[in-house]
């Protein structure tokens, strides 16, 4: 079959006999957010990303600088263009600190955003979150796992949660609780089965 690379969407599609689709099996990911810098921003969000196209999503945050050590990174889903900030997230998970042999809790219960790791002012930050069917209107669930800053010390966290409403989102904002971050992120979609 034919086969073309598209420069728009830096995505490799194929057509079926009928329609172009993603040149990806099924269980694979396509990219939808193509890797986006950012430099000393208060807050970074992403625009009508999630759509009834694909069911899953994956999230990359890769944040080099954080003017406020110790700061909260957070999370909210995003409709229309606007921030959802009802109190209906929830996030649990482990955390555990790099040279050390104690693992500890991360919980939030019906905040108005998520909240996975702690940044360090000093050195880098990762975010990789599953962003579970954010676009349907039913419960978004998400996974992620996390480095940056743990009680003052590098380390990292792991954990699950959900926004415990039935709204749509189609976008994602992620922000640190004080300061500013620099970085990059970037979102993939998981190709329907």
């Amino acid at each position: 079959g034919l086969q073309a690379y598209r420069l728009d969407t830096h995505v490799v599609e194929a057509y079926n006999g009928t329609a172009w689709g993603p040149l990806v099996a099924a269980g694979g990911l396509v990219l939808v957010q193509d890797d986006t810098a950012f430099s000393a921003q208060a807050s970074v969000s992403t625009n009508a990303i999630f759509t009834s196209a694909y069911k899953d999503y994956l999230l990359m945050v890769d944040i080099s600088a954080a003017s406020v050590d110790d700061a909260a990174l957070r999370l909210r889903l995003r409709a229309a263009g606007a921030d959802i900030t009802a109190a209906n997230y929830s996030n649990g998970g482990t955390t555990h600190v790099i040279g050390a042999t104690t693992i500890g809790a991360r919980n939030s219960l019906a905040g108005d955003y998520w909240t996975p790791i702690n940044l360090n002012g000093a050195d880098n930050n990762m975010l990789s979150m599953r962003i579970i069917a954010p676009f349907a209107t039913n419960k978004t669930k998400i996974g992620w796992e996390a480095y940056g800053r743990i009680g003052g010390s590098q380390g990292g966290t792991n954990g699950t949660g959900e926004y415990n409403a039935t709204t749509s989102a189609d976008a994602v904002t992620v922000y640190p609780a004080s300061g500013t971050i620099t970085g990059r992120l970037k979102v993939f979609a998981y190709v329907n089965a």
